[in-house]
């Protein structure tokens, strides 16, 4: 009986033809730990970039203030206030600019500095190994790891980062700031966050698995068709083209609906976090709409500059955890 090549070896048969065994990392912490230690190689890089992050969350937390002093003023007709505001408003947002394209700077900086040293280690691993790891391995999946596993992590190393740091930074920042405006309000907004948590939970649980049996398929699709340029002249010698064409059919046809489900789970978690965001957006109007039509004198009267600023501070606490959601 003839030996299975290692891309048959990863495939068992089923009522449904082939099935892909998923990997799972043997040691995600370990895994998580190494990579701290490649970004740690780029520390000063590192650095910037969290001195930046925060210096474009304090921007953002601050031109919703300054809208909330602006409507105030206007409706207390005082207009050098207003222009005051203004102008503040203008060089806040002048600022967030300028530090945004920093940001990215730093991030692009930070993610390619730290693929290419894993690159270069990783490429001196391979070239150390014995050949009977190459002989007992797909050449594809062996490529795929070089070049498509890295371009993800350098995607997620130049995205997730940066969003982390000012997505932790605003969600404490904004929740602190609606508390002292109304903690009835912080109450609603914090409603729609359960929600938006239970829907992505719900929606992540199908995703994810896509996703990874996506990549790993992926990864087949590689290794066949390197299998089979490399060996062209083997496949025609014994008149396998056929067969050849009729397998490589196959694991593209599973990666086509592999794809279409993941990108379907994947593309209907931004408009349900939206509508859940826009639900929540509809109760602060409705129950700041109610506080701010209250006597002054009550204690829970607030001012319509206020409800301006809970808006976009709600719409700024909720953004980060819908980030987070859709990738």
């Amino acid at each position: 009986m003839a030996e299975r090549t290692p891309m048959q070896a990863a495939m068992r048969p089923g009522r449904r033809g082939p099935v892909m065994e998923v990997e799972k990392p043997k040691d995600l912490k370990g895994t998580l730990k190494r990579l701290v230690g490649y970004i740690g190689r780029n520390r000063r890089t590192f650095l910037v970039l969290l001195a930046v992050t925060l210096m474009i969350t304090g921007t953002n937390l601050l031109a919703p203030a300054l809208q909330q002093r602006a409507i105030d003023s206007i409706e207390g007709g005082i207009a050098v206030k207003l222009m005051l505001m203004l102008a503040l408003l203008v060089l806040t947002y002048l600022m967030n600019a300028a530090l945004t394209y920093l940001q990215g700077l730093s991030s692009a900086r930070l993610s390619q500095g730290t693929v290419r040293t894993m690159r270069r280690d990783l490429f001196a691993r391979l070239v150390r190994l014995p050949i009977r790891y190459t002989d007992t391995h797909n050449h594809g999946d062996i490529m795929s790891r070089m070049t498509n596993d890295v371009e993800n992590i350098s995607n997620s190393i130049s995205s997730s980062i940066a969003s982390l740091c000012s997505g932790v930074l605003m969600v404490v920042g904004c929740f602190v700031i609606m508390v002292c405006y109304s903690p009835l309000l912080a109450l609603v907004s914090t409603l729609t966050i359960v929600l938006t948590i239970i829907a992505s939970a719900f929606i992540t649980r199908f995703m994810r698995k896509f996703f990874v049996r996506q990549q790993q398929i992926l990864g087949a699709v590689n290794g066949q068709a390197e299998e089979m340029v490399s060996g062209y002249r083997t496949v025609v010698s014994y008149n396998r083209q056929q067969a050849a064409v009729r397998n490589f059919n196959d694991t593209s046809d599973r990666l086509k609906k592999t794809a279409i489900y993941a990108n379907i789970f994947g593309g209907c978690m931004g408009p349900v976090m939206n509508f859940i965001s826009n639900v929540g957006f509809l109760l602060i109007a409705i129950v700041g709409g109610y506080l701010a039509s209250l006597s002054p004198e009550n204690a829970l009267h607030i001012s319509v500059g206020t409800i301006q600023a809970f808006i976009l501070y709600s719409k700024q606490f909720s953004r980060p955890i819908n980030e987070i959601a859709n990738q």
